[in-house]
């Protein structure tokens, strides 16, 4: 009967009426991943190339109102679930037996395909991945279970315990992701998905990457235009592919042409146009989606961008609305970028930037905030989005607040004031730590000079570690999570994908501030590209394994012209010739990484359903957030029964 009722249309909840967390499956499993039909092991690796594109599905004459899923049952690639959001999907899938990547397409337009990439899982928050160095690591206590053959038992789950819990199996997973963030379901229509199985990781977009000139500079590695439509731009994941397809997210050389080994039969879904972040009964709300139509609304602001500068010290920047005179009206705001290639924009119903730091050592930001204000009026701020969570020492992201009246005008809270008053919340997060910062002046006499900051409370690796997905660190690239942030004049609380990370006090002697009109921002950063992508290379501090031996994290240390070549002196370009690099030795990395991808000068974030509102105090304790996480779920996950 279940097996029948897998191949209905199905809404967002399971056939039998039941969950995983139901039946009682192991907590230490992926987020509600559902089990394979067929464990990887037993997976069948076809000798042949699969078969041409199947033709699409035909879906039931009189569908039910949206969401719509439907879960073929059968095919070489299992999909294990879907989980729909407003405009986009993960996809779900088991592993498949010497599969190097995944890819998703639409049966209407099959050469536009999306990578589900390479991810990194660890066993345990303290453990490095690396199980060699592991079974000697007394923070790592866990290892993953795996099959007779050694591979990794799907869902994959942990066992083991301190003080002997690496033994027994790896401590660590790298290798393709098992779910896809598909994007493109805006139109609201009943999209027929295929998931492959392939035997290469998926090519970067050759006419996206970029070669060092300099120590300060870039430029492009095949000489081109920007492309109005933004399919061919420097540093963005998604372009055109030498195989002749129209690729995102791929993380292999853009040679690569990637061959099938398995496909899934097809898969039905339609957006939940009634899915929201915001909560019910919340006041305020301002909520964008960003439909494809909002992207005629971004315009840029006149400015010299080249020869920006202000009180503080920035250089170079530029400003750009979105939606203005609309309900949904934002302004961006970048400082210290690369003018060329900084670039925001609105493509597949979602929002996106690609960030380039000034001339490759500036501390530079990307702030998006709504030209509304807020009010706590005794109720509690909630900001919520969904965004990328992959990053690196000199990637990361915050959500900032400021009265009003006083905007922030700087983001680099130690070197320099951030507004007249110096009055400033910080909810930071790094990858291995976060920090809520707070500020309630003086005013310094110089906006030069550091205003004073206190931290009320922070979260650490363990605090950001996702037991359901095993790793502190987002799920990889190009596949959003949610985020959302709670602020009352008292007590402050961060959850990410449901999950409460951390959360404490705000000192009543520097929240003063609060009572009046807030500004929101929604910030991203990238800090000193160049010696940050010669940190990944060196990094034995952070990551005693080294980032260069984490394979995903190549896209942003592997040089895209020359590739990295295993323990090799680090150089750099200056005055067009190849040099070691100050303050810089041999690399660290133990493989060779092919030339022809990586993005070290550029990080690209992707965003959705971004919102900010004000709820009730009485839907939670005043000094205990940890209630609010059953309002701030994502979809439940439609799975094969």
């Amino acid at each position: 009967m279940k097996r029948i009722c897998a191949l209905l249309l199905l809404t967002l909840a399971a056939c039998d009426g039941t969950t995983n967390a139901d039946k009682g499956t192991n907590t230490n499993a992926a987020a509600d991943v559902p089990a394979a039909a067929t464990p990887p092991s037993q997976a069948p690796a076809p000798s042949t190339p699969a078969p041409s594109t199947p033709a699409a599905a035909t879906p039931p004459a009189t569908p039910p109102a949206p969401p719509v899923v439907v879960i073929p049952n059968g095919g070489d690639v299992t999909i294990t679930g879907v989980q729909v959001f407003h405009s986009s999907a993960r996809i779900y899938f088991a592993p498949v037996r010497g599969a190097k990547d995944y890819r998703i397409y639409d049966v209407n337009n099959p050469n536009d395909v999306k990578y589900a990439g390479l991810i990194h899982l660890t066993a345990a928050p303290g453990c490095a991945g690396n199980t060699n160095y592991d079974l000697l690591n007394s923070s790592c206590q866990s290892h993953f279970v795996t099959y007779a053959d050694g591979s990794l038992a799907f869902p994959y789950r942990v066992a083991g315990s301190y003080p002997t819990g690496a033994l027994g199996g790896p401590t660590g997973y790298d290798g393709p992701g098992y779910l896809i963030d598909y994007n493109g379901l805006g139109d609201g229509k009943q999209h027929t998905l295929v998931v492959e199985a392939v035997d290469a990781l998926g090519p970067a977009p050759y006419m996206n990457l970029y070669k060092e000139t300099d120590i300060k500079h870039f430029t492009a590695m095949v000489p081109h235009q920007h492309d109005p439509s933004h399919m061919v731009m420097l540093g963005s994941n998604k372009g055109p592919t030498q195989d002749g397809k129209t690729s995102t997210n791929g993380q292999g050389p853009s040679t690569n042409s990637p061959n099938v080994i398995a496909r899934s039969q097809p898969l039905i879904v339609q957006r939940d146009v009634a899915y929201t972040p915001i909560i019910a009964g919340a006041s305020q709300v301002f909520l964008d989606t960003f439909e494809d139509a909002e992207g005629a609304t971004l315009t840029e602001q006149p400015g010299d961008c080249e020869n920006y500068t202000n009180e503080h010290g920035d250089w170079g920047g530029r400003e750009w609305t979105l939606n203005a005179g609309t309900d949904r009206a934002w302004r961006i705001i970048a400082r210290q970028i690369n003018c060329t290639e900084t670039v925001p924009f609105v493509m597949s119903n979602h929002f996106m930037e690609v960030l380039s730091d000034r001339e490759s050592t500036i501390y530079s930001a990307h702030a998006m905030t709504p030209d509304r204000s807020f009010t706590l009026n005794g109720g509690i701020l909630h900001v919520t989005q969904m965004v990328d969570s992959v990053q690196s020492g000199g990637r990361w992201m915050d959500f900032n607040i400021a009265p009003a009246d006083d905007p922030l005008t700087h983001w680099n809270h130690q070197d320099a004031a951030l507004n007249k008053a110096n009055q400033w919340i910080f909810m930071e997060v790094f990858r291995d730590d976060g920090h809520f910062l707070i500020s309630n002046g003086p005013a310094t006499n110089d906006p030069k000079q550091v205003g004073a900051w206190t931290e009320s409370w922070g979260v650490n690796r363990g605090d950001l570690y996702d037991g359901r997905v095993f790793s502190p660190n987002g799920q990889g690239f190009d596949n959003k999570l949610r985020w959302d942030f709670f602020l009352s004049a008292t007590w402050a609380a961060l959850f990410i994908d449901g999950r409460l990370v951390g959360q404490g006090p705000v000192p009543a002697d520097k929240a003063t501030w609060l009572s009046r009109p807030l500004k929101i921002y929604f910030t991203d950063y990238l800090y000193h590209s160049e010696s940050g992508q010669k940190q990944l290379m060196s990094n034995l501090i952070a990551n005693p394994i080294g980032d260069c031996n984490i394979p995903m994290l190549a896209y942003w240390f592997n040089d895209p012209e020359t590739g990295t070549v295993a323990g090799a002196q680090i150089t750099t370009m200056l005055n067009g010739l190849r040099v070691p690099a100050n303050g810089f030795g041999k690399n660290v990395c133990k493989q060779d990484t092919p030339a022809g991808f990586g993005f070290p000068r550029t990080n690209e974030w992707h965003r959705d359903d971004m919102g900010v509102s004000v709820i009730p105090s009485n839907l939670t304790k005043a000094d205990d957030f940890s209630s609010l996480g059953a309002l701030v779920q994502p979809p439940k996950i439609t799975a094969l029964q």
